[in-house]
């Protein structure tokens, strides 16, 4: 069970490493849209796509935040909150 457990904190340390690196390229996308050096279109595309991944992440890592909830884990006493801190 605690290999589990494990198994679920480090899928959310990921989950939560990509939404941030997300974050970062989609500031990105509007810097390059701001200062003008690319077509318009082609950062639109990236910005859907972006997005559409941050959004498919959001939801994995909610579906993977209800889960503690199941019966598996209420022999441990562990929530959410007693994950390490992954910043």
């Amino acid at each position: 069970m605690q290999q589990d457990n494990q198994a679920l904190f480090d899928r959310l340390a990921i989950i939560d490493s990509q939404l941030r690196e997300y974050q970062r390229q989609l500031e990105k996308v509007l810097d390059l849209y701001i200062s003008g050096e690319f077509p318009k279109e082609i950062l639109t595309e990236r910005k859907s796509r972006l997005e559409e991944a941050t959004i498919n992440l959001l939801k994995e890592h909610n579906d993977l935040e209800a889960r503690p909830k199941s019966s598996r884990f209420s022999g441990f006493g562990i929530t959410l909150r007693d994950r390490p801190n992954q910043e």
